[in-house]
């Protein structure tokens, strides 16, 4: 039942590649090789590597999913391990000729490589190293994982364990009744043989307790059909689909995982649920879902026993690895369900940041302001405590210091005002689709003097309460001169008189700090400059590498190659979100490079033309979508993640200017972005 459930959770994938005629051969072949034992003497410090073989290629989810479960537990764990990642591509080459072709490449290309395991994703590469073991990896113990079915004749092989995949459709859908509170539900499903398969799932409705009392199949759903087959059912009924859609006829291809969901979604207003990880941020609520990087990550625990010392045979395989509790919180608040009736230790996808994530810069902002007023009325207080005025006097300063804050408040009010102002403004341009990724970075940056200019205003408070109090006793005549000397002694006076002009100034300096992040910032978006001006363009692709700070301190090197270039007449905002634009997707190509550098270029041209290049170490763009990056909305990021507007918006400016803008890119070699702009 597992196998066919998996069949339907990784898009229709899953290829069977077992083979029932030559399988008892296979394993009886795999049982009689013990797996080899490795041992170290304390002095040997042996390189660790482990060999990763997926069935299938990363254009698949499930594949990428697995991929980052290895590589971020082993980097958290142990990163003392390199992992060395292979793809069999068993979907569109499923011949054991090219199985055979493909492993005798990879003995060739691991010759030399010390290795202590070999990690296997997915039937067809178990079934691969199965029958050809013994030929390629004969001392080398094997980890699976992403196996659907159990066969209890390889949990015998001595060098070999893993983790079984295992969804649990039943406690979803009570799960669905215990958030809904209906005891009816909604079977979606379809009449392929994997369909027809998990209508057991009937069976297990009918004979579990706390299951809904009353079911509804509905098989082989078109998307015209959805109104008069499940519209007609009350909107309070859970649906729960086991199955895909059909395109256009009952009869036709089945639809893609996600895309069946979102039309369903599109026509009812029922909660949705599911086991299968692409239809969530799609329109279903979720469920217990197969994550692949969770279940990845539980193989890796196996392979760190085998890391430990532990031998292979003594590793109990999973018969049934973990899945997770996923919900999408949006659909959660759709269908009016808090996150208080979720199970423990749920996960949440799409969940809507608080008010402080989104605006952290202004709140850091308005914390400047009143720290500023702050400052002031210390500095006043100060000099009233240094000349020792009378109590009439005091009370007059009082007053100006509270009409200097009254003052100073309005003005952080208009200054609030204006910013609120401009950031209506970005939202209405792909501006504040860039600047949005950088707002945690520059609250960073104004924290750094804020912190220090938060702990001088501790010891400036202190010396003005003990000068305060020394003040008082100058004002009391009843106070003798004995005791208005043992409170000088006692506050220190000296030392409160030497050390408070420091912390003024050191605060000085942290508001400076301040002042240069915002003109930098000012710097970049050109807010207050209207029109064409002379502008350094070296200086331009400074305050961009400047307001990126943060985004590049990610173990990017920026390599600066910059010629004299001659003052260009342009609008400087607008080339300064290109160069935003550009930057901000070589440093997104680079996240899963070993080799990350950027490299900047400028050239002053003969023809009264600059050039800048900007060039990344990425993996490059493939061919046959290197015809469109320019054209609006296209983007290769997944939904939510990118608007497809910044390389758009980026070609006209550069017209607008008119320049040129140039693609280059060669996969597995980077890409490069060639600006040419007229410098009249």
């Amino acid at each position: 039942m597992a196998a066919l459930w998996w069949a339907v959770g990784i898009d229709g994938l899953t290829q069977r590649w077992d083979d029932s005629n030559n399988m008892a051969h296979q394993l009886a072949q795999a049982n009689s090789q013990p797996a080899a034992t490795q041992t170290f003497t304390p002095d040997e410090t042996p390189d660790i590597g482990i060999l990763v073989i997926h069935s299938y290629n990363l254009d698949f989810n499930w594949t990428h999913k697995q991929k980052l479960g290895i590589d971020q537990k082993f980097q958290q764990d142990h990163p003392d391990v390199t992992v060395h990642h292979e793809f069999l591509d068993g979907k569109r080459y499923p011949d054991l000729q090219h199985g055979q072709a493909f492993l005798s490449y990879i003995q060739k290309k691991y010759k030399d490589t010390p290795l202590q395991a070999v990690m296997i994703s997915d039937d067809p590469g178990l079934n691969l190293i199965l029958e050809n073991r013994d030929q390629y990896f004969p001392d080398l113990p094997v980890v699976f994982m992403g196996i659907n079915k159990v066969r209890p004749e390889i949990l015998e092989i001595p060098w070999l364990t893993g983790a079984f995949e295992a969804r649990s459709p039943m406690q979803t859908v009570i799960e669905a009744k215990r958030q809904t509170g209906s005891d009816h539900i909604i079977l979606i499903t379809d009449s392929s043989a994997t369909g027809q398969a998990n209508l057991k799932l009937l069976d297990d409705i009918s004979s579990t307790e706390g299951a809904p009392q009353t079911v509804v199949l509905v098989q082989d759903l078109t998307a015209d059909a959805i109104a008069t087959k499940v519209g007609i059912y009350p909107d309070a009924w859970p649906i729960f689909m086991t199955g895909q859609l059909r395109q256009n006829t009952a009869d036709g291809p089945l639809m893609n995982l996600g895309k069946d969901v979102e039309l369903l979604r599109a026509q009812v207003s029922n909660p949705i649920y599911t086991d299968t990880a692409p239809r969530l941020g799609n329109g279903a609520i979720g469920g217990q879902v197969l994550d692949g990087t969770y279940h990845a990550q539980q193989a890796v625990q196996l392979v760190e026993q085998l890391l430990s010392g532990t031998p292979i045979d003594e590793i109990e395989p999973l018969i049934q690895s973990e899945n997770k509790w996923i919900f999408d919180a949006e659909e959660l608040k759709r269908a009016r369900i808090s996150k208080q009736q979720l199970p423990k230790g749920s996960v949440l996808i799409n969940e809507t940041p608080s008010f402080y994530e989104q605006y952290k810069s202004l709140v850091w902002l308005t914390l400047t302001g009143f720290s500023l007023g702050l400052l002031t009325i210390i500095v006043l207080s100060g000099a009233i405590r240094r000349q020792k005025r009378a109590e009439k006097q005091l009370k007059e300063h009082e007053k100006e210091l509270e009409q200097r804050v009254l003052n100073r408040t309005a003005e952080l009010s208009t200054t609030l005002g204006e910013l609120q102002h401009t950031q209506a403004q970005l939202i209405q341009t792909e501006k504040l689709s860039s600047l949005g990724q950088l707002v945690g970075g520059i609250a960073h940056e104004f924290n750094n003097p804020l912190s220090f200019i938060y702990s001088n205003l501790n010891h400036l408070q202190d010396y003005i309460e003990s000068l305060l109090s020394l003040v008082n006793l100058y004002q009391d005549p009843t106070a003798k001169p004995q005791k208005i000397e043992e409170t000088v002694d006692e506050i220190d006076l000296e030392y409160i008189q030497q050390d408070a002009p420091k912390l003024v100034e050191s605060t000085k300096r942290g508001t400076n700090r301040i002042q240069k992040i915002v003109s930098t910032l000012q710097n970049f978006s050109r807010a207050d400059e209207q029109g064409i001006k002379p502008t350094d363009l070296n200086q331009s692709l400074d305050s961009t590498l400047l307001i990126l700070n943060t985004e590049i301190s990610k173990g990017i090197d920026i390599v600066k190659k910059y010629d004299t270039l001659p003052l260009v007449r342009c609008q400087p905002s607008d080339l300064n979100q290109v160069f935003m634009n550009i930057l901000l997707n070589a440093i997104a190509a680079l996240e899963e490079c070993a080799t990350k550098q950027i490299t900047i270029q400028t050239l002053a041209l003969e023809n009264e033309q600059v050039q800048i290049t900007i060039r990344d170490s990425g993996p490059g763009i493939p061919t046959e979508i290197q015809g469109k990056v320019f054209d609006p909305f296209f983007t290769t990021k997944p939904v939510g993640k990118g608007t497809g507007l910044g390389l758009a918006l980026s070609y006209q400016t550069i017209q607008q200017h008119h320049g040129q803008l140039r693609l280059h890119s060669t996969p597995h070699q980077g890409t490069t972005l060639l600006i040419q702009l007229p410098v009249h």
